[in-house]
């Protein structure tokens, strides 16, 4: 992912987001994809769980109750906020491109 975090040094870092911060996007957006590896109902939400990426690193976005979507299902998200860490930093708050566009 290419996320500016202009207080950190360039270089790997981690990205932690909250499934909150995490919307589904219209396949080809330009998001992140990943395939859906579980999934349970919360209130009246339900969260889902990917694997992303070729390491298949798992994130989880809450998505409404009513959405069809079954484990092994392809998913496009977009990423709206999260905290990026490099190596050794406490971290840096960032807001992703395209945060609060509706669409």
């Amino acid at each position: 992912l290419d996320i500016a975090a202009p207080d950190l040094p360039d270089g790997p870092a981690r990205l932690l987001v909250r499934p909150e911060d995490v919307t589904p996007a219209a396949t080809g957006a330009g998001g992140l994809q990943g395939v859906v590896v579980a999934t349970r109902r919360t209130g009246g939400s339900r969260r889902l769980t990917l694997a992303c990426g070729s390491e298949g690193r798992r994130i989880e976005v809450d998505v409404p109750a009513e959405t069809l979507v079954a484990a092994g299902d392809a998913l496009t998200v977009r990423i709206l906020a999260g905290r990026v860490f490099a190596e050794g930093s406490q971290g840096a708050l960032t807001r992703l491109a395209g945060a609060g566009e509706t669409g």
